[in-house]
């Protein structure tokens, strides 16, 4: 859904692909999601500063800063790569994410924590649980690619004074903590301004907004303020990003677990 929170949502800016539903309401909800994804196409790689402010029921904030790598691949079986590097504060600092992007099988995905010196890879049941204290579970921070969705398209309504294409993408993947999401899509610009996630019993989880899309010269449009709101702890995390540079050189065997060790 994000190329990554395009993906870390960037993660989480939904890249949708083909389903496995024919009926014509579901090509409907297709079409519309595919439009979105291909807005993201082509955007090859980039590398990102961001905060990350864990706010607490009482308002309180906590401030993390990260750097994010992304890397478009053009492989049938696998999709893009990312890096997600914790800078501060010193109790996370040094801390790495890195996600491999699946198109028909559960994402692999590592985890780097300095006091242990070594990735883990994370599980496909572990995957629903949350990022390092955020309101994202794990499975949010990957890009989603062709296959692990079925859509149906729901409505076309009014949302904050935009038209917005509503379209329920059920996951088929393996490990998901959602039984489904409603995506909103900009009837005008395609781009996701909404997400709503529901847990395996159906109700209402999350909600995350995107906002503050600004293009670049190489006709990418990116979102810089994503807010993740846990509708029954009352947290919410708020992702702030800077430029996007699309000119950095990403080197892809520094998005391989086994040279987590060396960053």
């Amino acid at each position: 859904m994000n190329k990554l929170l395009l993906t870390l949502t960037a993660s989480l800016v939904a890249s949708f692909g083909a389903p496995i539903a024919a009926s014509a309401q579901d090509l409907n909800g297709l079409e519309i999601a595919t439009r979105s994804s291909e807005t993201y196409d082509g955007f090859g790689q980039y590398r990102v500063d961001m905060d990350m402010i864990l706010i607490a029921p009482d308002g309180s904030e906590t401030l993390r800063d990260l750097q994010l790598e992304a890397l478009e691949t053009t492989s049938e079986d696998e999709g893009d790569r990312s890096l997600t590097r914790f800078l501060a504060p010193a109790d996370v600092a040094g801390t790495l994410f890195l996600s491999h992007s699946m198109v028909t099988e559960s994402d692999k995905t590592w985890l780097f924590l300095p006091a242990l010196g070594r990735p883990t890879e994370i599980r496909s049941r572990s995957k629903s649980g949350p990022f390092l204290g955020s309101e994202f579970a794990f499975e949010d921070l990957s890009s989603n690619e062709i296959g692990r969705y079925t859509y149906t398209y729901l409505e076309t309504r009014e949302v904050d004074g935009r038209m917005m294409d509503v379209v329920e993408c059920v996951p088929t993947y393996e490990g998901t903590g959602y039984s489904k999401l409603h995506c909103f899509f900009d009837a005008q610009d395609f781009k996701p301004r909404r997400i709503e996630f529901f847990d395996r019993g159906g109700q209402h989880l999350k909600t995350l907004t995107l906002r503050d899309y600004r293009a670049y010269d190489n006709g990418q449009s990116m979102s810089h303020r994503q807010i993740m709101e846990n509708h029954l702890t009352g947290k919410a995390t708020r992702l702030v990003f800077g430029d996007f540079d699309f000119t950095a050189e990403i080197n892809a065997d520094r998005l391989q677990p086994e040279a987590l060790e060396t960053l």
